[in-house]
C-alpha cells in the first residue's frame, strides 16, 4: 500500500510525499468494519490523501493516527508505533455517489508498480488544502 500527501507541510517539504506499508487489520479502532488499519506512516497533512494499491487504484483514504502518547499513558508507557487508519474504498464510494459523484471502479490487475511509478499516477489528482482559523 502507498500514500501520498503533504505529512507536516512546511516543516518536512512544501510538495507531495509517498509512504509505504501495509494493510495491519481489516477493521479500524475498536473493530470499526469501515477502517482499514495500515503500517504507513501518516502524520498532519495526509489526512484525505489516498491509500493505493499495487497497481496505482485508490482503495481508500487517510483519515487518522493513533494517539501514541494517549495509549503510552493507559499501557504505562508502550508507545506504538505506526498504528494509523484509512477509510475502505466501498465507503467512500457510498459518500461520493451520495452526492452525485459515482466512484469508477477498475479491479486491481496487471503488474505492481514501484512506489513512484504509484506517486506519479497519483500527482496529477492529489492537492493540498489548508485551512487556517
Amino acid at each position: 500500500m502507498v500514500t501520498y500527501g503533504f505529512p507536516l507541510s512546511g516543516v518536512l517539504s512544501s510538495g507531495p510525499t509517498l509512504t509505504t506499508g501495509d494493510v495491519s487489520a481489516l477493521a479500524g479502532l475498536r473493530d470499526n468494519p469501515l477502517h482499514f488499519q495500515i503500517s504507513a506512516p501518516v502524520q498532519p497533512g495526509n489526512s484525505g490523501g489516498p491509500l493505493l494499491d499495487a497497481q496505482g487504484h485508490v482503495v481508500g483514504v487517510i483519515v487518522s493516527k493513533l494517539n501514541a502518547a494517549r495509549i503510552a499513558q493507559m499501557t504505562g508507557g508502550d508507545i506504538p508505533q505506526n498504528v494509523n487508519f484509512a477509510i475502505k474504498g466501498p465507503e467512500v464510494a457510498s459518500f461520493l455517489s451520495a452526492y452525485n459523484n459515482p466512484a469508477l471502479h477498475q479491479p486491481s490487475t496487471g503488474i505492481d508498480l514501484k512506489p513512484a511509478e504509484i506517486g506519479e499516477i497519483a500527482n496529477p489528482s492529489v492537492m493540498l488544502l489548508q485551512c487556517y482559523r
